[in-house]
């Protein structure tokens, strides 16, 4: 267990460049106050770039699963944060805000319909909660979308997505997906007061403070149930590869400002453009 001083500590142990103010540093038994880095969605902020964020780039397509709180929107948006400092663009589900000016971000574009992936390139994908988007148990993924996704490669575009669960992901895009996130948050922060003096009355709901980012090897993971292969039980026989582990601590992550925790997540349209009718797909049962 952390006491309240250790948890005082991780700020120290989990370092990250600070807004406008000022770092005292050694040299030769002098103290020295120097500007520090500030929090700005630029390539040489090194908080965009860690070893484990390049990790879970490396994957085109990655998945980020865990139950509310946990992490995986907050995940998800640190490993894309950095597209932006170089100037991709985002089409995303959930605003992408912009730290400097609390507006949404320049790159950020909002996804509201399927046909935008046809025309979108040099940029990243943003799904968040896909259950509600493609669910294993609705129809899922459009046809039209089952043949795009797999050449996104062709058009530059990285695809990320977060779920409750790996399972109830549609299984097209479980296939495709290179690696999956499990995020876990520890440490609530039932004292935090959210706006307008509105004190967290559930600790249930409590934003956490730390992250555990573990990385686990997708490619084997397509059939029902494989979700449970997402451990590192090593009394499980079954377990997938773990390639990345990171934690994370949430209080000074630049992340926080690039989004707004409660906002809700816009619904991406399958109607036709033409008559506003949902397409209909034909299935052959032989001739």
């Amino acid at each position: 267990m952390i006491s309240k001083h250790g948890l005082a500590e991780l700020d120290e142990l989990f370092e990250l460049p600070v807004e406008a103010a000022t770092a005292a540093t050694r040299q030769g038994g002098v103290v020295a106050a120097v500007p520090a880095t500030p929090r700005l969605l630029v390539p040489e902020n090194p908080a965009l770039s860690t070893k484990g964020i390049l990790r879970r780039r490396s994957a085109p397509i990655m998945g980020y699963v865990g139950l509310n709180g946990q992490g995986k929107t907050f995940s998800m948006i640190r490993d894309s944060l950095l597209s932006l400092a170089i100037g991709r663009r985002v089409l995303s589900t959930v605003t992408i805000l912009d730290p400097a000016t609390g507006e949404p971000h320049p790159n950020f574009e909002r996804f509201t319909s399927w046909e935008q992936l046809h025309d979108f390139r040099d940029g990243d994908v943003l799904l968040d909660e896909i259950t509600g988007i493609m669910d294993a148990r609705d129809s899922g993924m459009p046809k039209h979308v089952r043949r795009l996704l797999p050449q996104m490669r062709r058009a530059n575009v990285m695809v990320r997505w977060t779920g409750i669960d790996f399972d109830n992901t549609d299984r097209r895009l479980r296939q495709l997906s290179q690696a999956v996130v499990r995020c876990r948050g520890h440490f609530p922060n039932s004292k935090l007061v959210r706006g307008e003096g509105v004190r967290d009355a559930v600790s249930m709901w409590a934003p956490n403070r730390a992250f555990v980012l573990t990385t686990f090897d997708a490619q084997t993971l397509t059939d029902s149930g494989d979700a449970r292969a997402l451990t590192e039980d090593s009394e499980r026989k079954r377990r997938a590869k773990v390639l990345n582990r990171e934690f994370v601590w949430g209080p000074k992550d630049l992340t926080f400002q690039c989004y707004n925790t409660l906002d809700s997540v816009s619904a991406v349209d399958n109607s036709c453009r033409v008559c506003g009718g949902k397409p209909v797909e034909k299935t052959c049962r032989g001739h």
